[in-house]
């Protein structure tokens, strides 16, 4: 299995380069809006069902 994961492994490695400069960047983002998160969890919890009764609304009107 080690021998098969090597060549995505080597794949993988650039993009890895390539993404960690951006999660620095974000780090700070995510820290600051981590209680917001947090105080609209219970909403998104509330909405959900509301969301899921809408989708095949939202479906039928995006035909006209």
């Amino acid at each position: 299995m080690n021998s098969e994961l090597r060549p995505l492994n080597s794949e993988l490695r650039p993009l890895n380069s390539e993404l960690r400069p951006l999660n620095s960047e974000l780090r700070p983002l995510d820290s600051e809006l981590r209680p917001f998160n947090s105080k609209l969890r219970p909403f998104n919890s509330e909405l959900r069902p509301f969301n899921l009764e809408l989708r095949p609304l939202n479906s039928e009107l995006s035909k006209f």
